[in-house]
């Protein structure tokens, strides 16, 4: 972070977009276009349960980045462990708007290999930058400017909560539900299952095609019968289940 400045994710531009989401990341992956550092546009996929923006490691050669080595591990979805590197961005364009010069990971994940598929991730440091609002029956992804800096007053806070956004039209019917931001990117939402108590749920755009994934204690507290011989296995932001 100290490598991009004290000024690391200043936005510019218009800074309220509506983006579309795009065909090619798997069932339930949503895929935004971007132009990194003036070129471009790449295809990342939008991973709210990533801290920051991940790339490949062949897309940051095209880019001619200078790669710090990180040597720290992580993967996606809970899969094999992969080396993080670390490289200094200056520019990420979505539509008419630019976040400048902030830290990215860069990943030799195969998922982020492809010249022609996805070639990185938008992780929560960056969309935190905005109002966002992740559209799927819509097909896109919206922003809107923070309050300005110093709105610091009631007033002022009370009066940007209740602003009723572009992606919510006259008449919509909406929800406001609190979400708690653990640690550096984790989303987390209370909420219960039938009836249920309340309990904690991540909210994770990078499993795509879960709609609902929750321990046994959870669907026993909601009354749910499980059928334990038509299981089935695969990976969850904890890992293999």
């Amino acid at each position: 972070m100290r490598a991009a400045g004290p000024h690391a994710y200043a936005v510019s531009g218009r800074g309220r977009e509506r983006l579309a989401l795009i065909a090619g990341g798997g069932p339930g992956a949503m895929v935004i276009s971007a132009r990194l550092d003036g070129k471009g546009p790449y295809r990342l996929r939008i991973d709210t349960g990533s801290p920051e923006v991940v790339l490949g490691r062949s897309l940051a050669r095209e880019l001619g980045l200078a790669t710090l080595a990180g040597g720290e591990t992580g993967g996606f979805v809970g899969e094999v462990p992969v080396r993080f590197d670390y490289a200094v961005l200056d520019s990420l364009t979505l539509g008419t708007t630019t976040l400048a010069r902030f830290p990215v990971a860069i990943s030799d994940h195969p998922a982020l290999a492809s010249d022609a598929g996805i070639r990185g991730t938008l992780g929560l440091e960056a969309l935190r930058r905005f109002r966002f609002c992740l559209d799927a029956p819509g097909g896109a992804l919206w922003l809107e400017p923070l309050p300005a800096a110093a709105d610091t007053g009631r007033a002022a806070k009370a009066a940007a909560d209740t602003t009723r956004p572009a992606w919510a039209p006259d008449g919509a019917v909406t929800h406001r539900v609190p979400v708690l931001l653990r640690g550096t990117h984790l989303l987390v939402a209370y909420g219960h299952v039938n009836g249920g108590p309340d309990r904690p749920f991540l909210l994770d755009t990078g499993s795509p095609g879960i709609g609902l994934s929750a321990p046994m204690s959870t669907l026993a507290e909601a009354v749910i019968t499980v059928d334990t011989t038509q299981s089935h296995t695969g990976t969850s932001a904890a890992g293999e289940v």
